[in-house]
């Protein structure tokens, strides 16, 4: 068996074959459908699970009905990626569908506190997180097939329980290498779902969902994978398998780097009359209400839910967006990030104040920043002649 292929669902479904080889070595037995409502084009049964929840769960989640219509539409959303539609009919036992009563877009979801390989639980409140929901814990059903578990690793892995690592270096948060490499590898379902999902015909709002999954989850994957890189004890399936996944995740970044539009300062020119009113001091740019930010590291990643625009900042363009409260003006804006490099008021460069200007311009034309006069684009003369 090539393990480089198993990390990519593959088109002709080795990856998914040599997974119920290993489940079936153990004993599993998939049960077959009995007469229960489906998904996955008949395929996969639709079943109450309820008995590993916790209470806490057991208070927010309650039982979905079978025929609820956000489980078609988050099968119709997984089948734009082919590979991965075919690999739900294959791994996934059943699938337990709730509703969270609090109301949230954010799907909740399990698959291994039920005891049987392959049975899966998602809130079905909106179908495009349920679809994201569904291949995500599809990712950790083939882990844990792989021998990747909470306890030591049977193959790929052969770092100690012992040996923790900074999985969020925002919270301090440090877990074991297996428990990365389950976060890591889940959101690259996630992300590649999310692809598939802006490349494909679906509408508005699962773009906008899709989209949003992309801001939150790249930069975290990028991170990930430096530390898999470097701390990661890999056996020769591991060798393999990581082969096949770095290689399928640097296709991933830099698909959906193309879905994200960057906004630098760097490469904004102050060349309209709105530039050299800023310059003057005159405007205080103001951020939109409504526009969710995802900072991680020294990279900060915005996402516009009504323009279904997700923007890349640097940490030089994000120091100018932070500033944009309402009260400050630009020249002020300019004068605290000239002190923050080690310039005095008086030394400010121009050119500094020049990029503060055009990169606030740029905010304006994204639709990030309140409606101003002298933020319209206004490229060309001041006295209304063209060049």
């Amino acid at each position: 068996m090539e393990w480089s292929r198993l990390a990519e669902p593959q088109p002709d479904g080795c990856d998914t074959a040599k997974i119920l080889q290993l489940t079936r070595g153990r004993g599993y037995v998939r049960p077959p459908v009995n007469g229960e409502r489906t998904c996955f084009d008949g395929r996969v049964p639709i079943r109450d699970l309820v008995g590993a929840f916790t209470e806490d769960q057991r208070r927010v989640l309650k039982p979905a009905p079978h025929d609820h219509p956000n489980i078609e539409k988050a099968c119709a959303l997984i089948r734009l990626w082919p590979a991965a539609f075919a690999q739900c009919q294959g791994l996934l036992e059943s699938l337990s569908p709730f509703l969270d009563t609090r109301k949230t877009s954010t799907a909740s979801s399990l698959s291994d506190q039920f005891g049987s390989f392959g049975q899966i639980a998602a809130t079905v409140n909106d179908s495009t997180t349920l679809a994201l929901a569904i291949v995500r814990e599809m990712a950790h059903l083939k882990l844990h097939a792989l021998g990747v578990r909470s306890s030591p690793a049977e193959r790929i892995l052969l770092n100690p329980l012992a040996e923790t690592y900074l999985l969020d270096p925002r919270t301090g948060a440090r877990h074991p290498m297996h428990r990365l490499v389950h976060t890591q590898y889940a959101a690259t379902y996630v992300c590649a779902l999310s692809i598939q999902i802006l490349n494909g015909l679906a509408g508005p709002h699962p773009r906008a969902v899709a989209a949003r999954a992309l801001a939150s989850h790249l930069p975290k994957l990028e991170f990930r994978a430096g530390l898999i890189r470097d701390h990661a004890r890999l056996d020769r399936a591991g060798e393999g398998f990581f082969e096949g996944y770095f290689s399928w995740l640097d296709r991933l970044l830099g698909e959906g780097r193309a879905f994200l539009v960057a906004a630098e300062p760097s490469a904004c020119r102050p060349e309209s009359a709105s530039v050299a009113a800023l310059e003057m001091g005159r405007v205080r740019p103001s951020r939109l209400a409504g526009v969710h930010e995802n900072t991680f590291i020294n990279e900060t990643l915005l996402y516009v839910p009504n323009k279904n625009l997700a923007l890349s900042l640097n940490s030089s363009a994000r120091a100018v967006w932070e500033l944009c409260d309402g009260n400050t003006t630009v020249i002020e804006i300019s004068r605290k990030i000239g002190r923050d490099v080690g310039y005095s008021d008086a030394e400010l460069p121009d050119s500094l104040t020049g990029q503060v200007a055009a990169a606030v311009v740029k905010f304006h034309e994204l639709g990030l920043l309140e409606p101003h006069e002298h933020l319209a684009p206004k490229i060309g003369l001041s006295d209304g002649q063209s060049r």
